[in-house]
Parts: structure tokens; sequence; C-alpha cells
């Protein structure tokens, strides 16, 4: 579940003899394996074309693909965590020397993240390893935190820059801080947008690499199962009468 929620799975089903004595006797050999989309409708999962996996006259395993659809986890969880962040960017719009007012925005932002990110915990799968997801909502984290860092540095950045400067004027000093904001805030709003943007990268080279040779567009004709097994251990016994 690396790719979540861009995940897919192959559920196997294996036809096979467990007996050593009999399996000589049988050959398995699967013809057509399609279903009736209607019969295994899932408002989570799309249901790809069936795989058949021959591995021996005596085992053959057949693969049902399905596919987690993935816009109940975007619209929920990435575009809130980017309109989230977004947010945090009004704090530009307080003076520079209002830190107190700046760093109370931003700190409203990671608070409403961390309560979001609780909440998510009890969706996401609990899992020992990161997913796409979760790697997209710590990257959100780690820019809340550029940003608060920036709030809380940026007034002790310019006082060491000016401070023992009396002969610097206010226009300078007014003109340097215009700059250093517009550099700040391009730069964050650009690596918001990037992670954002990263989103549907991810799926568009990644998942469909991964998923190429899976047509989700299966048919929606009913079909049946088709199987045909030659020399079976069944017929020995008939056999022995």
């Amino acid at each position: 579940m690396r790719q979540f929620p861009f995940d897919g799975h192959k559920l196997p089903a294996q036809l096979s003899n467990c007996f050593s004595g009999d399996q000589s006797l049988m050959d398995v050999v699967v013809y057509a394996v399609d279903f009736d989309r209607r019969c295994c409708h899932d408002p989570e999962w799309d249901v790809c074309v069936p795989e058949v996996d021959r591995k021996g006259p005596a085992e053959t395993v057949i693969y049902l693909p399905v596919q987690r659809y993935h816009f109940y986890y975007t619209l929920n969880f990435v575009v809130f965590m980017f309109f989230l962040n977004l947010i945090g960017l009004t704090g530009f719009a307080v003076a520079t020397d209002d830190v107190a007012d700046r760093i109370a925005i931003s700190a409203t932002v990671a608070l409403a993240a961390i309560a979001y990110k609780l909440f998510c915990s009890d969706v996401l799968p609990k899992i020992n390893y990161n997913t796409a997801l979760d790697w997209y909502i710590l990257l959100s984290f780690l820019w809340i935190f550029l940003l608060n860092s920036y709030f809380a540095t940026a007034s002790s950045h310019f006082l060491f820059n000016f401070g023992g400067d009396s002969a610097a004027s206010e226009a300078e000093v007014r003109a340097f801080t215009k700059e250093e904001e517009r550099v700040a805030c391009g730069s964050l709003t650009c690596l918001a947008i990037g992670i954002f943007a990263g989103w549907p990268l991810f799926r568009y080279f990644v998942v469909k690499r991964d998923w190429a040779v899976v047509d989700p567009n299966a048919t929606e004709d009913p079909y049946i199962l088709y199987l045909f097994c030659e020399n079976v251990f069944f017929l020995k016994n008939m056999l022995r009468m």
C-alpha cells in the first residue's frame, strides 16, 4: 500500500490439487475468466480485467485486479491541506515587526493541521511504512514549519542588518523589507504549489506505469467462469470400479 490511495491489489483464487499422488493425473486448463461487473460493484474499488497464471498442470491461479478510487482522499485530504497552507500565507499581509500577529496566524494553521492529522489517522491505513498520502501530509507539515520559522526570525534578521546602522534611512529599510518579503512569500508559495502539483504527477508517472497492463474498462456484460479439467483425480476412482 505504498501508493495509497492510488494502490491496486490482485486478489488470487488458486485452483490446485494438494495430493501429490494425484497431481500427475490432473490437468487444469482455464479457457476464459470473466465476471459480471454488476455483481462486483464497490464504491471504493474498481474491478479490472481478470488474469490467469498457469503454474503447471495441477495448479492455476486466477487474479482479480482491483484499483482504489482516489477521488475521496484527494479531495478531502490533499486539496484541504493545500488550501490550509495557503491560509498561512496571509501572514505576509501583517507588518514585519508585528511578530506576535504573524506567529498567531501561522500557529493557528499549524494547530488546525495537527487536529486534522489526528482525524485522518482514523481513516488512513495503520501500517509500519509511509504511504503516498503520508508523505504528502509530512511535506505539508514541513512547509508549515518553514513558515513559522520565517515569521519568528524575520524581525531579528532585519534588526541584524539595520539595527546598528543609524544612518540607514526609513526608505532603505522599507525597500529592503519589501524585497525580502517578496522573495520569501514567492518561495513559500512556489513550494506549496510544488508539493500540491507533485500529487497528480506521482499518480501519472508511478501508478500508470505499474497498472499499464490492466484495463479498468471491463465489459458490463455478464459472463460465466469456464473451467475445463482433464484427467482429474475422481476419474481414477471410476476406473477402479
